[in-house]
């Protein structure tokens, strides 16, 4: 009996988890169970040494391109470096020789990347955006538990969180890896606040760890400072000062374990920088009407869809959408009764997140020149403006399940000005576009390929519309939550799931495999024979965009690794005076001469197709040079 008792209680553990596998299959369902690959390799074919696309074709997701040219065929030699029981430390396939491991990105140490290492690379892809999905949803449930909210809000603050367009839109880039153990580290803190034990303590220096093995040092630093800042709350916020010391310590002690724990990546990570010039990635604020992004995501349309892509940054960076329904929750929440306690926090941290990404003039500008976060990409702290809504939302279901009629009254009043106020000042912005009725609904149901700009807004208006009268509906009924609590609850956390799912739907490329791993084109054949031959170097210019020639076990002059190594850099400016172009990329001239590319052991260079404008003026700059390939998609000289 006892057993039966342990198993269901483990069961009803895993059941959250179960959830989000199930949501996560269904949004990556054309990899994970159409035979597809997650991957965005797609990108490489429309350039040079491909042979043209037919007309009108394009890659599924062009923003996705640091995945295809930097992430994933650094996951490539990552994966032969580990099957061979190497540590990647050096690659000299890429940067005539790079730092790999101090150039973290392939998160070569983080548990998931492992995946790609056991099973066949390109399939493991979707399984491991499934699993971050998972990690997120769940920690941001347990979390809400550990702060005493029910299921039904610990399953909408974990949807809010795990599929939120700002975590789903980051899957692909190392990023992420931090952002999925935001809440573990905020459960973990909790853990060793309440209970102020040494186990609890090596929990959090786990996932402090983790965080930081997980390939991007400035995304591990954001969620460490808002942990931080958690731990600092619940300790002033407990009714006695006793014990504070030891849990200062003990939290200390478990960042220190922590960094310990991922030295190996972080010391290489250390003195790479030491040997850049380059090492600031601070980025101008967000415009303040990126916000809009919270109830218009697709305002400005989107990249992987037909239509426009404009506005401010770009769609990743600038998205900040947890649901309609959470975002009603998490305000109206807020408003029906003066928050106390984690809800407070909660709140204070959206607030200090979107202050510091967003270009809001003075505090903007005063946070962005603290030394540390003055060289860091400060507009990522929309990742803890995102955890923070949801966990509002889960505190927002929470008072509307136990409010008051009165309560209830101000809790839908409030709901149905978050929802309408927007919808009523951009219609009134822009009276031009109720033309666009007719383009804007066919948009909303995939149509529309040419929308115009009116349409695609006037679509994302309506999108937003339509979600939020089902979600103020299910706010206006909340005694059927307790009468029928698991129609109304299922039904709630539905509507999140569809709302959320449709919205991140297609942003992470799902495209065949023979795309992802495309056969090699012969200006690869002609430039393998060549270097092969010599020993030598590879570059491209206008063409075989750097890091993407360790595919086929070139090594490449060029690389797009962080922090880039001083050395060769100033060597190859110093050399080409002041030309980039074959190193890094850029437009050449015909000032650029071969002494550069003899220095760095270059013996085959790939331009454009065959009779181009960068062919013509290459061919003087590089005397003593003769043609190996001239064919499809390329020229090799």
């Amino acid at each position: 009996m006892v057993w039966h008792m342990d198993l269901a209680r483990g069961v009803r553990r895993l059941a959250p988890a179960g959830i989000a596998f199930i949501l996560a299959v269904i949004l990556f369902a054309p990899a994970t169970l159409g035979g597809k690959v997650l991957s965005a390799s797609d990108i490489p074919l429309f350039s040079s040494p491909y042979p043209p696309q037919p007309p009108g074709a394009q890659p599924q997701n062009p923003l996705q391109f640091d995945a295809a040219n930097v992430f994933e065929p650094d996951g490539l030699v990552v994966r032969d470096a580990l099957r061979g029981f190497r540590l990647p430390v050096w690659t000299s396939q890429q940067s005539a020789g790079q730092p790999l491991l101090a150039a973290q990105q392939s998160a070569p140490l983080f548990p998931l990347t492992w995946l790609g290492v056991v099973f066949p690379y390109w399939h493991s892809l979707a399984w491991i955006a499934v699993l971050k999905l998972v990690l997120a949803f769940t920690g941001t449930f347990l979390l809400a538990r550990a702060l005493r909210l029910g299921v039904a809000a610990g399953l909408i603050a974990g949807l809010a969180f795990g599929f939120g367009s700002y975590l789903v839109d980051w899957l692909s880039h190392p990023h992420a890896n931090a952002y999925v153990l935001l809440p573990w580290l905020f459960l973990a803190a909790e853990r060793l606040v309440e209970r102020r034990r040494v186990r609890d303590a090596g929990l959090l220096a786990l996932a402090f760890g983790l965080a930081f093995l997980g390939g991007q040092p400035e995304s591990s630093m954001l969620v460490t400072l808002a942990v931080a800042g958690w731990v600092v709350y619940r300790l002033l916020a407990g009714s006695s000062g006793s014990g504070r010391g030891s849990v200062v310590a003990l939290a200390v002690c478990a960042l220190v374990l922590g960094v310990g724990l991922a030295a190996v990546m972080l010391i290489p990570f250390g003195e790479a920088l030491r040997q850049s010039y380059d090492t600031s990635r601070a980025e101008p604020a967000l415009p303040l009407r990126s916000l809009l992004s919270v109830v218009f995501p697709e305002f400005w349309g989107r990249p992987d869809r037909a239509g426009l892509s404009v506005g401010p940054a770009n769609f990743t960076e600038r998205t900040l959408y947890v649901g309609a329904l959470p975002l009603l929750l998490a305000v109206a929440g807020l408003c029906s009764r003066r928050p106390r306690g984690p809800q407070l926090f909660f709140a204070g941290l959206t607030l200090v997140a979107l202050l510091v990404a967003l270009d809001t003039g003075p505090i903007t500008k005063a946070v962005r020149h603290i030394p540390l976060l003055d060289v860091a990409n400060m507009n990522r702290a929309l990742v803890l403006a995102s955890f923070a809504l949801a966990m509002l939302a889960g505190y927002g279901c929470e008072r509307l399940l136990k409010a008051s009629a009165a309560e209830r009254r101000k809790l839908l009043i409030v709901a149905a000005v978050v929802a309408g106020v927007p919808v009523l000042i951009t219609i009134l912005a822009h009276p031009s576009w109720l033309g666009d009725l007719p383009d804007a609904v066919r948009r909303l149901f995939g149509g529309a390929a040419n929308a115009n700009r009116g349409a695609v807004g006037l679509a994302a208006v309506i999108r937003w519309l339509l979600f939020a009268l089902v979600a103020i509906l299910l706010v206006a009924r909340p005694a059927l939550w307790r009468r029928r609590g698991p129609v109304l609850a299922v039904a709630a956390i539905g509507l999140v799931a569809l709302d959320l799912l449709a919205m991140g739907w297609g942003y992470n490329p799902a495209i065949p495999k023979s795309q992802a791993d495309p056969a090699r084109p012969q200006a690869i054949a002609a430039a393998q024979f060549v270097a092969g031959g010599t020993g030598g170097r590879v570059t491209g210019i206008g063409a075989l965009e750097p890091n993407t020639a360790s595919r086929w076990g070139l090594r490449d002059a060029r690389g797009h690794e962080d922090p880039v190594v001083e050395r060769s850099q100033k060597l190859w400016l110093d050399l080409s005076g002041g030309i980039t172009t074959a190193l890094f990329g850029g437009t050449p001239s015909a000032a650029t001469t071969a002494r550069p590319l003899d220095v760095f052991g270059v013996s085959a260079v790939v331009l454009g197709p065959p009779g181009s404008d960068l062919e013509r003026r290459l061919a003087p700059a590089l005397p003593g040079t003769r043609v190996a390939y001239s064919g499809p998609g390329a020229v090799v000289l």
